[in-house]
């Protein structure tokens, strides 16, 4: 038992990151999913307030259930959670809606372009990322392939109200948890994603505040 404890603890320190140390940056990237878009929304939220960055992206393609059963209308994961942005006290005008994406690699690639075409963006630098805990690995990893000059921190959330240390004593914190580790090595070979230094994130991100 010892040891598969040791092991789960092993896969926690790495794929399960709760949080790069964070600098301000030119805008914040939100990984949708459609199971926790309140909370997803209220951490980015928290931040914006808190004057991390002036822009939120918002990315995420796949519909979500009504939230009341009675309601017909269909929203995509990135319009949910732009509602809540709202509902928070951010601005329309300092939300930006990506909503075609599926998959991680089409939420970063769309932002790219958003970013590229946005005259606010265009020159961006620096971003905080915000997804389930479940792959805050893999979410910086598809950000280190496929855009690379971009400067990613990260923070994660966690919507099983349950304790990120002990995420293997929850069922579906630990099939999800599982399942995203399992991901990872084929996901390399592919081109994905590439493997990234959370220490010199960390170090990097110290310097910019130090700077700021």
């Amino acid at each position: 038992m010892s040891n598969i404890i040791q092991e789960f603890n092993k896969i926690s320190r790495y794929l399960l990151i709760e949080k790069t140390e964070l600098a301000r940056a030119d805008a914040a990237m939100v990984f949708g999913n459609k199971t926790i878009c309140r909370s997803l929304a209220n951490e980015a939220a928290n931040y914006f307030h808190l004057g991390y960055f002036p822009y939120i992206v918002v990315s995420g393609g796949v519909h979500c259930d009504p939230e009341d059963p009675l309601e017909h209308s269909i929203e995509t994961e990135a319009e949910r959670i732009a509602k809540f942005l709202q509902a928070r006290g951010v601005p329309s005008e300092r939300i930006i809606v990506e909503n075609h994406a599926t998959n991680t690699q089409q939420n970063v690639l769309n932002c790219k372009d958003i970013f590229n075409q946005h005259s606010s963006l265009n020159k961006a630098e620096s971003i905080i990322s915000f997804g389930n805990i479940k792959a805050s690995r893999r979410f910086l990893m598809t950000l280190k392939a496929q855009w690379p000059e971009m400067f990613a921190m990260h923070v994660g959330v966690n919507g099983y109200g349950h304790p990120v240390q002990n995420w293997y004593e929850h069922d579906v914190f630990k099939r999800a948890t599982l399942d995203q580790y399992q991901r990872i090595e084929p996901y390399i070979k592919r081109g994905w994603i590439a493997e990234v230094d959370i220490e010199d994130i960390n170090r990097q991100a110290r310097l910019m505040m130090k700077n700021n």
